[in-house]
């Protein structure tokens, strides 16, 4: 079996956020981010045939137990990499929808604001290198590295079974009165096998023995290889249901998933009047329509228009640093020249700067004491303070990781956001993402509409009738505000609840070339919306909501959700997929 350039992943634990922040000094009172989702991203170079991949690690728990264990090709190179890689990613690639409102004739006042419907969150603004090497390590495994990186311990291994990985895992020094086994499921192995068979190394992660899980950053792996691979059949261990997954992929073209479904979304279902956000609930329908393995492309384009100020020449003054040595001048050097705050940056501190014990009998808090340190004379004078070791673990935790970050933009002139949402049932094959140069068009962000409010035909503009005109000239009645208001129903769920598809077009990418349709779901959507208009008029702009079976729900659907009568994508396209999916893996 070949062994592509990929990455596989199990994370251990329980899922939770990664702090973001924003205020004055560095410590201050945190903002969760959403914990449902994986994020990895990608950097595809096919002149030095290298992938770099870039993960964001989410864990709650206990430092003495965290593990995660990577099947990765050959010997990689391991490195930190940090959060605002992802706050940047995300934040320039969210799909955002812009709702514009207007009227036809002459409305009697003004009933709305041009409103703009964002929902993107806005962004705000080295390791150990392998040690050891062909160690033998028990029967069946051979540690081909080790190190140690930021608040990670790490060893690569080659298995010859997966019996000796598992047993490996359960004691890799082969001394069972040494309490170091790898907290892993006890079905583990299961998931393991196919890439013990597939001939992939593992990278197995602990963490050192004085970090802990606030200390956790994400990690860089660097490793031969032409495309991504995202190993969710090792993942569905410990999957949520639906798991968000967002990948990132830089490179010189546009990324696809190679071996799964693409999926482009119905822009009739986006609950504009809601700001679309409940799109990425769409794109999971989506996939699911596609037999539940399926990508949908947010965004593609050149990353010159997205680039974030994450690093650059100058603005980091390590040598002033290492020469600073009253710690409340080093602090707020740190905060003139914009080194971001966070968990990694607050242990840091904790770590070379700690509170000293007079301060705490005094209940001299950490937040005061760390944000304004300058105020505490009398105990920064107590503490031993190095500024050139502090210099050191901030250059390998925080400066050249986001230096590396930076370079993603600044190297890889084009960059693709896929997302998709799975379930552990579903996670039966790794998705494979490669470039594909054939497809040029750039896929935007931005969703536009226009909700009409006609005024023609009623001048009272609550009573007026009104549709939505999409930005391919779709057009979508809506009934009017004072339908919703005396019905007690919100617009900001609305869309058309006859049976419509979430997926527009479910089609087969590969690394070259337009892609083969496998359902276009055009007709039924186009009946759909002719059907509902209908249903639409026949309220006739009226305030009054009627008992009719057949008009009361029109436009109206809370959920926002699929409607059951719609069934995923036929067994016979399936089965097309599944045979295009073995001869590009060169099975018989």
């Amino acid at each position: 079996m070949r062994q592509t350039g990929v990455a596989a992943i199990l994370l251990i634990g329980t899922a939770l956020t990664s702090p973001a922040q924003a205020c004055g000094g560095f410590f201050c009172s945190q903002r969760p981010v959403d914990q449902s989702k994986e994020r990895i991203a990608f950097a595809i170079d096919e002149v030095t045939h290298t992938v770099d991949m870039h993960v964001q690690i989410f864990y709650q728990g206990d430092s003495d137990k965290f593990a995660w264990v990577v099947p990765v090709p050959g010997v990689p190179d391991v490195h930190l990499s940090t959060d605002l890689l992802f706050s940047a990613l995300d934040g320039q690639t969210r799909p955002r929808f812009e709702l514009t409102q207007a009227e036809v004739g002459n409305c009697d006042g003004r009933l709305y604001s041009n409103d703009t419907f964002d929902t993107a969150v806005v962004f705000q603004s080295d390791s150990a290198g392998p040690g050891g090497g062909d160690t033998d390590s028990g029967p069946g495994v051979v540690v081909l590295a080790t190190g140690q990186t930021g608040p990670f311990d790490w060893t690569v291994v080659d298995a010859t079974t997966t019996a000796a990985l598992v047993a490996w895992l359960a004691d890799p020094d082969g001394d069972p009165a040494t309490a170091d086994a790898y907290q892993v499921p006890p079905d583990l192995g299961d998931k393991l096998r196919p890439y013990v068979t597939g001939g992939a190394n593992f990278v197995a992660f602990k963490m050192t023995k004085d970090a802990d899980a606030g200390d956790i950053a994400p990690i860089r792996l660097t490793f031969t290889g032409d495309r991504a691979q995202i190993p969710l059949v090792l993942t569905s261990v410990a999957a949520q249901p639906d798991m968000r997954l967002e990948i990132f992929v830089f490179g010189d073209h546009r990324a696809v998933p190679d071996n799964y479904l693409h999926v482009r979304i119905n822009q009739a279902r986006i609950n504009w009047m809601g700001g679309g956000n409940q799109y990425d609930a769409l794109v999971t329908e989506a996939a699911n329509e596609a037999g539940g393995q399926a990508f949908a492309t947010d965004f593609y384009g050149p990353t010159s228009s997205l680039r974030p100020f994450l690093w650059s020449a100058g603005r980091f003054d390590l040598p002033l640093l290492r020469t600073t040595t009253n710690p409340a001048d080093y602090v707020g050097l740190l905060i003139g020249m914009g080194v971001p705050s966070g968990a990694v940056v607050q242990n840091l501190l904790r770590e070379f700067i700690p509170l000293p014990q007079a301060a705490i009998d005094a209940f001299v808090s950490d937040v005061d004491f760390y944000n304004c340190m300058e105020c505490y004379p009398e105990y920064t004078a107590m503490v031993a303070f190095d500024p050139v070791a502090t210099t050191a673990a901030l250059d390998e935790r925080v400066i050249t990781p986001l230096h590396d970050a930076q370079l993603l933009f600044d190297d890889h002139p084009q960059l693709t956001r896929l997302t998709s949402s799975m379930s552990a049932d579903e996670m039966t094959l790794d998705p494979d993402f490669v470039l594909n140069e054939t497809l040029t068009d750039p896929v935007p962000r931005d969703y536009s509409a226009t909700l009409f409010y006609d005024c023609s035909v009623e001048s009272n503009p609550f009573a007026a009738p009104r549709y939505l005109l999409l930005a391919d000239g779709t057009r979508i009645d809506v009934p009017s505000v004072s339908w919703f208001e005396d019905g007690a129903q919100s617009e900001a769920d609305y869309v058309p609840t006859t049976p419509m598809p979430a997926a527009s077009v479910i089609e087969d990418l590969s690394e070259e070339g337009d892609g083969d349709p496998v359902v276009s779901n055009e007709v039924q959507i186009n009946d759909a919306i002719a059907e509902h208009n209908r249903l639409v008029h026949e309220l006739g702009g009226s305030s009054t909501p009627t008992d009719d079976p057949d008009i009361a729900p029109v436009g109206w659907r809370p959920c926002g959700c699929a409607d059951t009568s719609l069934s995923p994508l036929p067994a016979a396209a399936l089965a097309l997929v599944a045979l295009r999916r073995r001869r590009r893996a060169g099975a018989p």
